[in-house]
């Protein structure tokens, strides 16, 4: 079980490091202009909303196929998810409409649905990386424990 879970760190770097490529492109615009740009901006931009998007739309597209019932905890998950996506796409719309948002509400916000769609693509990668059983194989030796049985 170990094994999947550092698979699935890994899986969820890679995933992150990648989709947050232009961020890197715009914290060496901060960092070398002439204070035209403040990291405030990576803020009032919403980019971290649309980060948290794609994670937790990975996340859900994952919750849902593993679902086994509607009772099941990746039903439970995958709703979750979708929820999340609803209030961030919210957020997002909210901050592009508004003039003069709050900003230090924005970066509060912004952090905790960022961090919390880290945390829901992590456990749908742990999900999607555990080994599932092969149950046609163990239907096949069923089968041949029968047919020997009867012959």
């Amino acid at each position: 079980m170990r094994e999947h879970r550092v698979a699935a760190f890994f899986d969820t770097l890679f995933v992150v490091v990648l989709s947050t490529l232009p961020l890197l492109g715009r914290l060496i615009q901060i960092f070398f202009s002439d204070g035209d740009a403040s990291f405030d901006s990576l803020f009032k931009s919403g980019e971290f909303f649309l980060f948290s998007i794609g994670l937790l739309s990975s996340s859900y597209l994952v919750f849902n196929h593993f679902k086994i019932k509607k009772s099941d905890w990746n039903s439970r998950l995958s709703i979750c998810t979708l929820l999340m996506m609803v209030i961030t796409t919210f957020c997002y719309n909210m901050l592009s409409s508004t003039n003069l948002p709050n900003l230090n509400r924005v970066k509060l916000l912004s952090i905790i649905i960022f961090i919390m769609s880290i945390i829901a693509f992590y456990y749908s990668q742990i999900i999607n990386s555990r080994n599932t059983p092969d149950i046609g194989a163990q239907r096949q030796g069923e089968q041949e424990v029968i047919e020997n049985a009867l012959n």
